[in-house]
């Protein structure tokens, strides 16, 4: 079975279309600074304005937990929340690395985009290296 990417809307175009071209964009509202998470609604949490604006995010931040899918296609895969530097909560897949164990609550990642041939390209993160 292959893996597919995920399906873009209307509405979501503009987050594939930045992961496509190598970028994190996330909504961050133009009145108060305050990030959101790519599904949140329209208007911002904090202060009410509509004024949100897909902006750049760094791609780093921590795990927040794990779970271990025993059953993926293909092999053991690791799936948690990070917390981005920027605030926001992203449910994702979290990379293993040989090298470092299985990744834990609290270690720092980084952002890497898989990419399918079917659907469209997701964040996932990696361990970053200064664990």
């Amino acid at each position: 079975m292959t893996r597919r990417g995920a399906v873009a809307s209307e509405d979501s175009q503009w987050y594939f279309a930045a992961l496509a071209a190598g970028r994190l964009e996330l909504p961050r509202c133009a009145a108060c600074g305050h990030w959101a998470r790519p599904t949140s609604a329209s208007l911002c949490a904090e202060c009410g304005s509509d004024a949100m604006t897909p902006m750049a995010s760094a791609g780093n931040g921590h795990i927040v937990c794990t779970i271990v899918d025993h059953r993926a296609v293909e092999g053991e895969r690791v799936l948690g929340l990070v917390e981005l530097d920027e605030g926001p909560w992203i449910a994702t897949q979290i990379l293993s690395d040989s090298d470092r164990g299985r990744p834990a609550q609290g270690m720092a990642v980084e952002l890497r985009i898989m990419a399918f041939d079917n659907g469209e390209p997701v964040p996932a993160f990696a361990v970053a290296r200064h664990n």
